[in-house]
């Protein structure tokens, strides 16, 4: 298993075959969600961090949405 993290350890990517940039790790059983953003690569250790878990998911999308919105603005009208 090869796993991909951020500056702060947080596991971004997790996939089952070597490409630069990714680091070896050996699991028994992958956990689920470990690329969700609540894991963390510390010490040797893929350890579950439940505080960076999302609180409401569709409060998330909401602001995703309103962030694409914006986005199609600026490339529709040049401007926002």
């Amino acid at each position: 298993m090869f796993i991909k993290t951020n500056s702060e350890n947080v596991i971004t990517d997790c996939i089952a075959y070597e490409v630069e940039g990714y680091i070896e790790i050996q699991l028994d059983e992958v956990p689920i969600g470990i690329n969700g953003g609540w894991f963390k690569y510390e010490n040797g250790a893929v350890l579950e961090y439940p505080d960076l878990k999302p609180k409401n998911e569709s409060e998330e999308i909401e602001v995703l949405k309103n962030q694409l919105a914006d986005l199609w603005n600026v490339v529709l009208t040049g401007g926002l």
